[in-house]
């Protein structure tokens, strides 16, 4: 008995094994590799139109055309040609009273 015990002791370390073993590894090594390269990117940056505009969710139409045309004087590029970062803040206010405007649209009021 003592004999057979030993002979298959390491059965189970076969051909089959040492694959699948190699294959689980390089997965690992693989998600570890992705965590690295992931780990380095800055997050997205988040679209609120009322955080970009400065008003609350509550605001009346009046106040997001009166936000959006004082910073749109503040933020306009040829205002601040030498602010290279004026472009993308000037667009990025006007992307948020586009939606703020367009979430006041009348057609958006008649469509419940």
């Amino acid at each position: 008995m003592k004999d057979r015990a030993n002979k298959y002791r390491f059965s189970w370390f076969n051909t089959g094994f040492a694959i699948r073993f190699c294959f689980v590894a390089l997965l690992w090594f693989l998600s570890y590799q992705c965590f690295e390269i992931v780990k380095d990117i800055k997050p997205l940056k988040t679209f609120i139109p009322n955080e970009i505009l400065g008003v609350s969710v509550e605001a009346t139409v009046g106040e997001v055309k009166k936000a959006y045309r004082k910073l749109s004087r503040e933020k306009h590029p040829d205002k601040n040609p030498d602010n290279p970062e004026a472009v993308n803040e000037f667009i990025q206010i006007t992307k948020a009273y586009t939606v703020s405007a367009s979430f006041y649209s009348p057609i958006l009021c008649f469509r419940s």
